[in-house]
C-alpha cells in the first residue's frame, strides 16, 4: 500500500477521506484550520477534521500556512509516497509538491481545463452546463493547471440540484481514483496528457451577492441559480423587507401580461413570478425565521390578503 498524505477541507472531501482509509496507508491529514461557529462562536472542526478524528486518524494537521518550515519539514520526515487533493482550498506550494516520490494528484470536479477554480460545481450548474464531469491530474504551482491522469464526463440534468450533482461527481471520482491507486499499486506509470486550449471560466469563491436572485434575469437563468444554491443555502429574494429563500422552482408560461420582474401570481396553490422573459412556479421556499416550506402555505400565511404582491 502507497503511503499517502489527504488534503481536503469540504463535504466533497469527505468520502475520498473514507475511500483512502480502506485503500492506502493514509499516514496523515491535512485540513482547514477549525472556524468560530454558532451563537458563542466557539472553535469548530470542519467536516473533514470531525471524520477524520471519528475514523481514528492519529496525525491531522490544520496548518495556517502551507510554505511554513516547520509544516513542510513535518510533512517530509512523514515520507509520503503521494499526496491526494480534494477540495482543499488552498494552492499547494512547489516545496511541498516536491516531496512525495510519486508527486502529487488533485480530484476536481469538472473537465478540466473548463471551470478551474474554487467553486466549480455551483458555477456550472448556475451556467447551466448539460454535463460535467471528474479530471484526475497532476499538479503544479499553478491553479488546476496540471497534466490530467484520468478524466470522466456525467449527466446534469435540468432537475439536478448541487447535491445532485456533488454525488454523480463523487461517485465518478472515486471510481477514477481507484484506477489511480490500482495503477500505481502495480507498479505502472499513471497515463497524463495535456489539457485542450480552450476558452475557460474561472470558477471563483462565492460572495454574499451571488446569493440574490435579480428578477431582471431570464427564468433559465433565474432557476439555474436555484439549483445551484440547493438544497443547503438557498438563494435569496427580498418580501416585505425580509429575506425569502427559493430552493426548488421551474420555468412557466403564463398568458398574464404588463407585468414587471418580480411580481407574484397566485393560481390555485401555486406561485408564479414574472421573469425578464416569462415566469417561474415556486415548489419550496423559507421566510426568514421560519421553516422551509410549500407554495401554498407560503400563500396562506402571506399573500392571502396583499394586493400586487412583488419579490425585490
Amino acid at each position: 500500500m502507497k503511503r499517502v498524505i489527504f488534503f481536503g477541507s469540504s463535504s466533497f472531501s469527505v468520502p475520498f477521506l473514507e475511500f483512502l482509509i480502506k485503500k492506502t496507508k493514509l499516514i496523515c491529514v491535512v485540513t482547514a484550520c477549525d472556524r468560530p461557529a454558532g451563537r458563542g462562536k466557539a472553535l469548530k472542526p470542519n467536516i473533514v477534521k470531525e471524520h477524520a478524528i471519528r475514523l481514528g486518524i492519529e496525525k491531522i494537521l490544520t496548518p495556517i500556512s502551507l510554505t511554513d518550515d516547520k509544516f513542510i519539514a513535518t510533512i517530509s520526515e512523514l515520507g509520503p509516497d503521494l499526496i491526494i487533493v480534494a477540495s482543499y482550498g488552498k494552492i499547494l506550494p512547489e516545496k511541498l509538491l516536491k516531496i512525495p516520490k510519486l508527486g502529487a494528484i488533485n480530484i476536481h470536479p469538472s473537465l478540466l481545463p473548463l471551470y478551474p477554480g474554487a467553486e466549480p460545481i455551483f458555477w456550472q450548474i448556475a451556467r447551466g452546463e448539460k454535463e460535467s464531469g471528474v479530471s484526475i491530474f497532476e499538479m503544479n504551482s499553478k491553479i488546476d493547471k496540471g497534466e490530467i491522469i484520468l478524466q470522466e464526463k456525467i449527466k446534469i440534468s435540468e432537475e439536478d440540484n448541487y447535491a445532485d450533482v456533488e454525488n454523480k461527481l463523487i461517485n465518478t471520482g472515486l471510481k477514477l481514483l481507484g484506477e489511480v491507486i490500482d495503477m500505481l499499486d502495480k507498479g505502472l506509470s499513471l497515463p497524463k496528457r495535456k489539457g485542450k486550449d480552450i476558452e475557460t471560466f474561472y470558477a471563483r469563491k462565492l460572495l454574499p451577492v451571488d446569493e440574490k436572485i435579480n428578477w431582471n434575469k431570464s427564468s433559465k437563468e433565474i432557476v439555474d441559480k436555484i439549483r445551484a444554491f440547493s438544497p443547503k443555502i438557498g438563494a435569496y429574494t427580498m418580501f416585505n423587507g425580509q429575506r425569502v429563500k427559493i430552493f426548488k422552482a421551474k420555468r412557466e408560461e403564463l398568458k398574464e401580461e404588463n407585468l414587471k420582474p418580480g411580481a407574484i401570481v397566485v393560481k390555485e396553490k401555486n406561485i408564479f413570478v414574472k421573469t425578464e422573459d416569462s415566469f417561474i412556479s415556486i415548489d419550496f421556499l423559507k421566510p426568514e425565521g421560519k421553516k422551509i416550506m410549500k407554495a401554498f402555505e407560503f400563500i396562506n400565511g402571506y399573500l392571502k390578503d396583499l394586493n400586487e404582491p412583488k419579490f425585490e
